[in-house]
This record gives C-alpha cells, sequence and structure tokens, in this order.
C-alpha cells in the first residue's frame, strides 16, 4: 500500500505542513532559522572574502548553510511527520504496527548513539573551536529532528509540553540551534 493511499484511509494520519499551524513555538523558532541563516551566509561570505582563501573552510561553512538550509525547511513544513507517516504505513501494511515499541525505541537509540560517535568523531578531527560548537549543534538537531520522526508517543508527550507558551520540542530545539549561532558567529582569529 502506497504512503499517500495509507494517508487518505484516516485523517488523523495526514501531513500537513506545520506551515499551516501556526504558533509561538513555530514563530519563534523559524525566526531563530532564519537568523542561523543569515549568521551562517554571513560567515561563508566572510571566508570566501579572505585575502588567503581557506577551501576548507570555505567548504565547511557552505556544507553548513546548506544543513541548517535543510533543517529550517523540515521545521517549516514538518517533513519529519512524512516520515513517520511512511513508517505508520509501512508497519501497518506488514502487520507489525501493534508491536512496533521495541522497533521505535531502538531506533531512538542507534539515532543517539550514531549522533554521539558522529560528533564525537567531527570533533577529534575538527580543532577550531567555533567549528567544534557547529557540530555539536547540527548533531544534536538531527538526532532531535530523527527521535522526532521515529514518534515514540512518550517521547511526543514530553516533547509537546508547554513553557510559556514554547514546547518542549521547540525549546530543546532552539539549545541545539544556539551554538550552530554561537559557532557561526564567533570572530575567527587572523593568521
Amino acid at each position: 500500500m502506497s504512503v499517500w493511499r495509507c494517508a487518505s484511509l484516516s485523517s488523523e494520519h495526514l501531513w500537513t505542513a506545520s506551515i499551516f499551524q501556526i504558533d509561538a513555538t513555530w514563530l519563534a523558532l523559524t525566526g531563530l532559522y532564519a537568523l542561523a541563516l543569515v549568521v551562517v551566509g554571513w560567515r561563508l561570505f566572510k571566508e570566501a572574502r579572505r585575502p588567503i582563501l581557506d577551501r576548507d573552510a570555505l567548504r565547511f561553512w557552505a556544507i553548513v548553510f546548506g544543513v541548517v538550509a535543510l533543517f529550517a525547511v523540515n521545521r517549516i513544513f514538518n517533513l519529519q511527520f512524512l516520515v513517520t507517516l511512511a513508517g505508520r504505513c509501512e508497519a501497518a501494511g506488514e502487520g507489525w504496527y501493534e508491536s512496533r515499541r521495541p522497533f521505535q525505541f531502538a531506533l531512538i537509540v542507534t539515532f543517539a548513539v550514531a549522533g554521539a560517535a558522529a560528533l564525537a568523531l567531527a570533533v577529534k578531527r575538527t580543532r577550531e573551536a567555533d567549528r567544534r560548537l557547529v557540530l555539536i549543534g547540527l548533531c544534536a538537531l538531527a538526532v532531535l529532528i530523527a527521535a522526532r520522526a521515529v514518534s515514540f508517543h512518550w517521547a511526543e508527550a514530553v516533547l509537546a509540553f508547554k513553557i510559556a507558551g514554547l514546547s518542549l520540542n521547540g525549546l530543546a530545539e532552539a539549545a541545539a540551534l544556539a551554538p550552530v549561532l554561537a559557532g557561526a558567529a564567533h570572530k575567527r582569529r587572523r593568521y
């Protein structure tokens, strides 16, 4: 059964872009992602205009800009829910939807371990403090988005908790985006 066919069977499983579900969290995070794109874009621009071109730095900041742009599009359009929907439909179609909990838990643990391993490797291979900060933030964002896509209900319940009108999910995403902003805004030493 195709994902679209499965989605059409039940209104509770329909995907809607979060751009149509605007709330304080969506506005705050969209603004934060826009700020991150401006700050990372400015850093990329500054790296490109250095008298002695550092191709590694230029490549790093170009990749960071692309990844932040992808995460921003994901936030705006709620794309990870499409992955959740595809997983639900596949599980229902194959008959193991009711026993999905161990699989979901294993996926979340796998994402956390893979994120920690990727972070450890990236930090070990990176000498610059600004880049390390950015990598910490990007790894945390990737793990958070992947964990949300798995759709473990108790985790969703915790992340949906609101503090001052902002969901805990949004606060966690903002906290993960903060090192990206700090690293991109960090003034590079002149050699």
